[in-house]
């Protein structure tokens, strides 16, 4: 059964609609789980702070990411990182080519380890890291001036596809009389190119109830593009563009300068421009390009179709195979195509051992500047210094300031917040699967012997391999992607260099069917592990050749060979054929046919000699490279025990500062509160011994007083020297 086409306004309301429903999710639940994890990976504060209490933030989001992302780096950045593989037998010879110019668009044309990087960070800090790979129209390049030019060169401008000329002026002959020229080009390249572009997630939305990018109904990017470059990349639209570049802001969905994980991710800037200040010449609109599925052309079949619109302005509308976008969780939700970060696993532990962290720290500042308590105070005033909680606070209660004196006790609760803290650390470690040990810290217990280290070094990587391998099926997924767009897009013959050489690349040529393998490199800790495992084949190999000789249905000087390049592969050396060489084909079965004919004897004799030698100087080699080898481990475990030791000697000293610290403050507090003994012992002597000089001098006056008196009362009859009338 078919229907009628489907006109643009009928289009336009199916994209509104999608678009309404998916953004509706990522502002809510999604947006907020990423905003939460974005702000703690930056440290910011949990909004319960209390002023003049420490505001710590436990940085075990961030300490987990950066201690992952070197390990799962390492896992990509190699040289042999895709193989190709095509059911046809002819096209072997161009797989290692095809590999190469991946690689080569990957991380030459685009700057692919950036690129893999993102894609690996925001999905372990915010759930999904997508990238999109898609076709650039060939630009025009900013105009570049070329100033003396000879006129042989301005006609190469002018025949060359590629330039245009905008101006060009003659300047005066020299005192060759050679005349030049300075000249305006502009070039716009022949070819487009295969973009590779990490996406923001604040970009990036998906229909609901999706399993997948792949099986989605609705997905879109949103990019804010200027609306000059939108009227160049799209200069048949014109009209559209200008219709709704009017379009009111409240008309859109949502808003990326409004988004709080845009708003996080510069929180540390302080951006003091507005935009909207501009002017048109700088004015952006947002670009949404959608993948939506729909039975657009009526025929009854339900087709993918990439659509690009600026608001109600449709732009692009094509049919394709594929989305453009690619996506990856660390942590699979089966049926989900967003599944769990690696912060989501420690959020809750993050927000105790910050808890933990802001009491042991309060409780320290507490014991060493306790408050103090003096009299002169008011009980309705008292309530409010105590409920302040900060240190080192004076606070008045009621009586006399000569009678209450004294300061707060405050018992020393690290002995129970340590524990705490170290439950923390290994919980966070089983939830994100990072160890001590993976950091270059040295746990009690374990020892230095090397089944101890690949123990430990098999537990810590065996979380980190398993989200490799996720990561791997997108970035697998990526350069596949990479193919099919050079297949479509790319139909002339490109020169490229490889380990120094030139190499043509005509995709036109390859065969049809061609699939990407991703080989995931292992960490460095197993690398030695390899080098042994292969030292032990390469003396396999050894003796069953000088056991059964050349031509035995096993081992040939071909396996042996290789091997001995695998071995200086893994040391490190990038062309292991500058020690050894490969045999040419069928030189084996020639070796065998010439032992067998008794006439050669005396050469197979020779070549026996000759070969004897070639091993014992690829012994020798392997030795040497063996020997380099362990120096190196030597080497590097010396330094990481010499670093060990050295945060243990910085770990005592930090301990030994504290202390004296803390001996020195209670000293201080010892010698501050004995004189303030003396001096309250001081003023009582002193008031004591005033009062009792007021008391002996009220007695004497008193006693004075009692003398006169006397005196005066036997005034009257007595005289000195007797009595008158005798």
């Amino acid at each position: 059964m078919t229907s009628q086409p489907m006109d643009e306004r009928r289009l336009l309301a199916i994209l509104r609609e999608e678009e309404a429903d998916a953004s509706t999710y990522y502002q809510s639940d999604l947006a907020r789980a990423q905003t939460e994890a974005m702000e703690r990976y930056f440290g910011e504060p949990y909004g319960n702070e209390i002023e003049g209490h420490p505001a710590v933030v436990s940085q075990d989001v961030a300490d987990t990411i950066n201690w992952m992302m070197p390990a799962l780096m390492r896992m990509f950045l190699t040289d042999d990182l895709i193989a190709v593989e095509s059911p046809n037998d002819a096209a072997n010879d161009q797989e290692q080519e095809i590999a190469d110019y991946l690689q080569h668009v990957f991380r030459r044309d685009n700057d692919g380890d950036s690129v893999l990087h993102d894609f690996l960070f925001d999905g372990l800090l915010t759930r999904i890291g997508v990238v999109h790979v898609g076709y650039e129209e060939p630009q025009a390049q900013t105009p570049k001036i070329y100033q003396k030019v000879t006129g042989a060169r301005v006609e190469q401008f002018i025949k060359s596809p590629e330039y245009e000329i905008l101006e060009a002026e003659e300047n005066e002959p020299d005192e060759f009389g050679v005349i030049t020229y300075d000249v305006k080009t502009q070039r716009t390249p022949a070819c487009g190119r295969i973009l590779v572009e990490s996406v923001a997630p604040e970009e990036f939305a998906i229909a609901t109830r999706s399993k997948s990018i792949g099986d989605a109904d609705y997905v879109r990017r949103k990019q804010e593009v200027y609306t000059a470059d939108l009227a160049r990349m799209f200069p048949d639209s014109a009209d559209e563009l200008a219709a709704s570049s009017g379009a009111a802001i409240d008309d859109q969905v949502d808003d990326l300068d409004s988004d709080a994980r845009r708003q996080t991710r510069f929180e540390d800037e302080n951006v003091g421009f507005d935009s909207t200040e501009t002017g048109p010449e700088r004015s952006k609109s947002d670009l949404l390009t959608e993948w939506v599925r729909i039975d657009y052309d009526g025929d009854g079949i339900v087709e993918l179709r990439q659509i690009k619109r600026v608001g109600n302005a449709i732009l692009e509308n094509v049919q394709v195979d594929k989305c453009g976008l690619i996506e990856w969780s660390p942590i699979r939700i089966s049926h989900r195509a967003i599944g769990q970060s690696v912060a989501d696993q420690i959020l809750e532990l993050t927000k105790i051992r910050t808890d933990l962290m802001r009491f042991l720290l309060l409780n320290l500042e507490q014991t060493l500047s306790p408050r103090t308590f003096v009299g002169g105070g008011q009980d309705e005033d008292v309530i409010d210094q105590l409920l302040d909680r900060s240190v080192g606070d004076v606070i008045q209660i009621t009586g006399s300031p000569r009678d209450v004196v004294f300061e707060s006790v405050t018992p020393d609760v690290s002995s129970a917040i340590y524990p705490a803290l170290q439950y923390t650390d290994q919980r966070t470690e089983q939830a994100s699967g990072v160890m001590r040990h993976a950091q270059g810290h040295r746990d009690q217990g374990v020892t230095d012997t090397a089944a101890g280290i690949r123990q430990l070094s098999a537990a810590a990587n065996s979380r980190i391999e398993l989200i490799g391998r996720w990561a791997a099926k997108g970035v697998e997924r990526i350069f596949q992607q990479i193919l099919e767009q050079v297949a479509s897009y790319q139909d002339q013959p490109r020169i490229i260099r490889v380990n120094g050489k030139p190499l043509e690349i005509d995709p036109q040529a390859w065969a049809e069917d061609i699939t990407v393998k991703i080989h995931v490199g292992v960490a460095a800790e197993t690398r030695e592990e390899r080098l042994q495992k292969l030292s032990m084949i390469a003396s396999k190999q050894e003796q069953i050749y000088q056991y059964l000789g050349s031509g035995n249905p096993v081992v040939g000087l071909t396996e042996y060979v290789q091997t001995l390049q695998d071995i200086a592969r893994e040391g490190g050396f990038k062309n292991p054929e500058r020690f050894f060489k490969s045999i040419p084909p069928g030189m084996d079965q020639q070796r065998a046919q010439q032992q067998q004919d008794p006439k050669t004897a005396e050469a197979a004799a020779k070549m026996q000699l000759e070969q004897q030698k070639v091993m014992a100087d690829a012994e020798l080699a392997k030795s040497k490279l063996q020997f380099e080898t362990q120096a190196r481990a030597m080497e590097m475990q010396f330094k990481e025990n010499m670093a060990a030791r050295q945060a243990d000697t910085d770990q005592a000293m930090q301990q030994m500062k504290l202390q004296n610290d803390l001996a020195t403050q209670q000293a201080k507090l010892a010698s501050e509160r004995e004189i303030a003994e003396l001096r309250l012992q001081s003023e009582r002597e002193i008031a004591e011994l005033r009062m009792m000089q007021e008391r002996e001098l009220a007695e004497q006056r008193a006693n004075d007083e009692m003398s006169l008196a006397a005196m005066n009362g036997a005034g009257d009859g007595f005289r000195p020297g007797g009595e008158l009338h005798k």
